[in-house]
């Protein structure tokens, strides 16, 4: 038979393809948790300091805060990247992206 002619087997990607796979598929899973330069972030404090810190170094920023959230201790705030995360990070809380309506309770975030 003139055409039958078989393909060679498929190759499987070596050790540095997945491992580049791996890296851009972290490296955007993790761009979705950065905040943004301005508007809404969460707040989460890692420490018993930075929870007991957290509403006044918020306001000492400039940040509005805007809900609770589900964690302890966890607050939603809109302001500017720029001037809340060097004094969150410094005080043990960690500064993510975020809004009240997709990562909150919504019993917690009504004034008590």
């Amino acid at each position: 038979m003139l055409f039958s002619r078989r393909s060679p087997a498929p190759r499987r990607p070596g050790p540095f393809a997945l491992t580049a796979q791996a890296i851009a598929l972290a490296g955007v899973g993790v761009l979705g948790f950065v905040p943004p330069s301005h508007g809404s972030m969460v707040l989460i404090p890692l420490t018993d300091a930075g929870a007991a810190a957290l509403a006044r170094l918020a306001e000492e920023s400039g940040a509005a805060i805007t809900g609770v959230g589900r964690l302890p201790g966890t607050r939603f705030v809109t302001g500017t990247r720029d001037r809340i995360m060097p004094r969150m990070l410094a005080h043990g809380v960690l500064v993510l992206r975020g809004s009240p309506p997709f990562c909150s309770d919504p019993v917690a975030s009504e004034p008590r």
